[in-house]
């Protein structure tokens, strides 16, 4: 429910929390909720990807395909 909330309240002036978001679903290994922030946040542009490869809250994923796929 607080996801929900969450989810819907991210406004595209805060794109960068896209990333942020992503990142702690990451770290409390909810890997597909961490993967489909990543996904809105490579649609909104604000992926790094030499960052996100390299930020080690997300070594859970690099061995997923949608991972790879960003």
């Amino acid at each position: 429910a607080a996801a929900e909330r969450l989810n819907e309240s991210v406004e595209a002036d805060h794109v960068d929390l896209l990333y942020q978001i992503a990142r702690i679903h990451a770290l409390q290994g909810r890997k597909n909720e961490a993967l489909a922030w990543l996904k809105r946040a490579a649609d909104a542009g604000v992926i790094d990807r030499f960052r996100l490869r390299a930020d080690e809250a997300f070594a859970g994923l690099k061995d997923d395909e949608r991972f790879r796929a960003l």
